[in-house]
């Protein structure tokens, strides 16, 4: 096998993959260099068919999909291309407004453009009665430019002993860290280097020039920007950076650029929790039911540290609702911190049950606990019998457009099933699983990779090329010949199903860009994070042993960081400078990912901002009808604080007796 895309470092498993090389990775990043804050020039726009199935839509009608291509390093205007894909949807209205919405993915590593179908169709469709709504891939996510790290961790899982004896090089010997995830992404960084990515370059301050050439290449003069976590942050430096181009903006769970993520990081469990134990203490039955939960609460959280409280065995591998049975033995400190907050964060109805739960685990007693960590609690009730005769039409008509979308759908998959670029990739997947092992591991993370070598370009030639590097003569001869006579978006398209494919034979990168992931936190937080001050925040929180049980987490990230080699942001990006475009905050109260007083310090940045908090929800409001309303409305009136009296009916109800 000749070199490909692991040949770069991990050549022959006999070899032990020269691409990846095993050295250690690192070394200190160079200083800090400010970005440029006037404009590039116009970039142009090549259309491409949208990469993922859009059954309701007429491309080239009513949605058309496209790339930009910007410099990986814009002080560099000639030197590495990245591309940008985007969707552009265009509004229903006869005379829509000029300014379009543009959707601000979080992550980082988040990718819109797989979830484009869901995103037009079902949380932003109302937008388009006014106005176009553009998505796009940030650069280093799935659809530009990935930088996936799912081809390199493939490759590891098959290397054994030798990966092995490269992490225990690299070990820091903490007992709260997992030595082998850190190698894996030593050696992921190194590989996505000797392919040329800059990774330096993958970062906020270059992911809102991009934002503002895209919608100049667009045609468009003003733009309204809509964020969801890390797309929250992104929104602020493109208003903070370029304040012209940008008519309002909606921030919808805030990451706030000058707080530190992994300095601060215990809040994320601690503040939700926090949150619901003063609604309690707010609500007169709660309180009457549950006095001083708090201190109760730290009670249990330091009986959980010293003795574990043992959970029921399971009788079936199911519940009677069909939820999947409980997997842990016993409730221990780490578990407790892990399931609470998250089921907070997910499931709006938990928090009615967080102070029954609190006073049931007291007594030692599981019931509620076992029922939310089944999935038994958060089953929706049965829909109320004797509904007015309108609403059962309402409910029927609904019904039938429901099964009209899922009878698109289904075409739309059978449609892509059939084209050329699909059928061909899976005939090479077939012909993959015949290569006897270690050389069908290699070629397996050799075809996943192709496109990542600097050297090779995403076309035909580097897939003919491939081809004949992994497979004999006889084999690779037929895959060739129909190759050849494939249409150029049909060779775009096996790219694109590539990056998808990967996610199939490993975890790394579903749910996001693991690459982009690490290149924004190493540059932007971990690169002015302190241990100490991680340790003393975490000390001075109303519940420590919550933050405490998650510390290990933000020293994995730290360690990973020494070997992820960026330039450290400069901290000018994060000193507060006020924007004076109608911002809007959105918040829910009981999110544990990007928390309230996150929020409620954007603040801090905006002269004209409105802060909206969402009682019960967590994460992405907007997910949910009243965040979604109250989000579109101010995009339409942004000079007018919108009506947000939906919130007051997501207030939790408490439950103060023992569920039935």
């Amino acid at each position: 096998m000749k070199k490909t895309y692991l040949s770069l470092g991990l050549t022959a498993m006999a070899a032990s993959f020269p691409w990846i090389g095993l050295t250690q990775a690192g070394g200190k990043p160079e200083a800090a260099i400010a970005q440029a804050a006037s404009p590039p020039p116009l970039y142009r726009t090549q259309t491409i068919p949208c990469p993922v199935p859009l059954p309701l839509e007429t491309e080239g009608k009513t949605v058309t999909c496209g790339v930009l291509t910007v410099p990986e390093n814009y002080d560099q205007p000639k030197g590495r291309q990245v591309e940008i894909t985007y969707a552009r949807f265009y509004s229903t209205s006869l005379s829509p407004l000029p300014d379009p919405v543009f959707y601000l993915e979080g992550g980082p590593g988040g990718s819109a453009v797989s979830l484009l179908d869901v995103y037009s169709r079902v949380i932003f469709a109302p937008l388009r009665q006014t106005r176009d709504v553009v998505f796009f891939d940030q650069r280093g996510t799935q659809f530009s430019s990935s930088l996936g790290c799912a081809p390199t961790a493939f490759a590891l899982d098959k290397l054994g002993k030798q990966f092995d004896q490269y992490v225990k090089k690299l070990a820091d010997n903490n007992p709260l860290t997992d030595d082998r995830t850190i190698a894996q992404y030593a050696v992921c960084a190194q590989v996505l280097q000797k392919n040329g990515f800059d990774l330096s370059q993958f970062n906020t301050p270059n992911n809102a020039r991009d934002t503002v050439n895209l919608a100049a290449a667009l045609g468009y003069k003003q733009i309204n920007l809509y964020g969801i976590s890390y797309g929250t942050y992104l929104a602020m430096a493109i208003a903070r950076n370029h304040p012209t181009v940008v008519r309002s903006v909606v921030l919808d769970s805030t990451a706030t650029p000058h707080i530190n993520k992994y300095t601060e990081a215990g809040k994320r469990g601690v503040t939700p929790v926090v949150n619901l134990l003063e609604d309690c203490a707010a609500d007169p039955a709660c309180n009457q039911a549950y006095p001083n939960l708090q201190a109760r609460l730290n009670a249990l959280l330091e009986k959980l540290a010293k003795q574990p409280i043992p959970l029921p065995k399971a009788k079936s591998a199911a519940t009677p609702s069909g939820a999947a049975a409980p997997t842990e033995t016993s409730i221990t400190l780490k578990s407790f911190a892990e399931n609470v907050p998250g089921w907070l964060n997910l499931q709006p109805t938990f928090a009615n049950y967080l102070p029954l739960m609190i006073a049931e685990l007291e007594r030692g007693n599981t019931t509620t606990y076992g029922q939310a960590l089944s999935g038994q609690l958060f089953q929706s009730d049965p829909k109320p019998k004797g509904l007015p005769v309108i609403e059962q039409y309402r409910k029927l008509a609904t019904n039938f457009q429901l099964k009209a979308q899922d009878l698109l759908t289904e075409r739309a998959t059978i449609a892509q099933a059939k084209r050329h670029s699909t059928q061909w990739v899976d005939q090479v997947k077939a012909r993959l699983k015949t290569l006897p092992e270690p050389q069908q591991s290699l070629a397996i993370a050799n075809f996943y990779g192709a496109g990542y070598d600097a050297n090779r370009g995403r076309d035909r030639k580097a897939l003919l090329t491939l081809l004949t590097e992994i497979f004999p003569a006889q084999t690779a001869q037929p895959l060739r010949a129909e190759l050849q006579t494939m249409a150029e978006p049909e060779i775009r398209h096996i790219y694109e199903l590539l990056t998808d494919n990967i996610n199939q034979v490993s975890d790394v990168d579903q749910g996001g860009t693991a690459g982009m992931h690490m290149s924004f936190d190493c540059r932007e937080h971990v690169s002015w994070s302190s241990q100490a001050e991680t340790e003393a925040v975490n000390r001075s929180l109303p519940l420590p042993l919550l933050a405490q049980a998650s510390y290990g987490e933000e020293l994995e990230q730290l360690a990973i960081c020494k070997h992820w080699p960026v330039k450290p942001a400069d901290p000018r990006e994060r000193q507060i400078v006020k924007i004076n475009v109608p911002t809007l905050v959105m918040q829910g109260r009981y999110d544990a990912q990007t928390t309230t007083d996150r929020g409620k310090r954007a603040l801090e940045w905006l002269s004209n901002g409105t802060y909206i908090e969402f009682p019960s929800l967590g994460h992405g409001v907007t997910l949910k009808p009243c965040g979604r309303d109250v989000g579109i409305a101010f995009i339409n009136r942004p000079e007018v604080a919108p009506n947000s009296s939906c919130t007051a009916t997501l207030k939790p109800k408490f439950v103060v007796s023992p569920r039935k």
